[in-house]
């Protein structure tokens, strides 16, 4: 089973309201998105996953542009996401009762406190990071520190 974490696309410092959740993507982000949509069709083609997405304007428009790649997928919208730790991370992974993957699409700290968790390592996502652990494991409540491996990561680089 696989978990995959991936941290929005670049987004502008502020935004029209004032409130951080209502940042939007930024053009370098937009870039970002592109090199990750050229990623996934080439390294995960078919990836079926339950998508876990922070309602946040920032994590919306990313999986919007991402959503090309991830038609099989089924997404759900998730409140406690918006810059959830890695406690509501880990209460969300165990409530998948399905032996689908997962893909988690929300913020720092907590999306790069739950790589690290799972791989006993340190891991800093950086904006439009993926992370791909591997898990061998029945059900996602059986996953726990140190208990992945790192399948495979790609951090897109696009100049400001």
């Amino acid at each position: 089973m696989k978990l995959f974490l991936l941290r929005h696309a670049k987004t502008k410092q502020f935004s029209g309201s004032g409130a951080d959740f209502d940042r939007k993507l930024k053009e370098k982000g937009e870039k970002q998105l592109v090199l990750m949509n050229a990623h996934l069709r080439k390294y995960f083609p078919d990836v079926e996953a339950q998508i876990l997405l922070s309602t946040a304007k920032r994590t919306q428009q990313t999986f919007k542009r991402l959503s090309q790649n991830l038609e099989n997928c089924s997404c759900t919208l998730d409140a406690d996401l918006y810059l959830a730790d890695l406690s509501i991370h880990l209460h969300k992974i165990a409530q998948v009762k399905s032996k689908q993957d997962i893909l988690i699409i929300g913020h720092n700290y907590g999306i790069s406190e739950t790589a690290t968790y799972f791989l006993d390592t340190p891991i800093t996502l950086p904006t439009c990071g993926l992370v791909v652990l591997d898990f061998e494991i029945d059900t996602w409540d059986e996953a726990f520190r140190g208990n992945a491996t790192l399948y495979h990561q790609f951090y897109p680089q696009v100049l400001d």
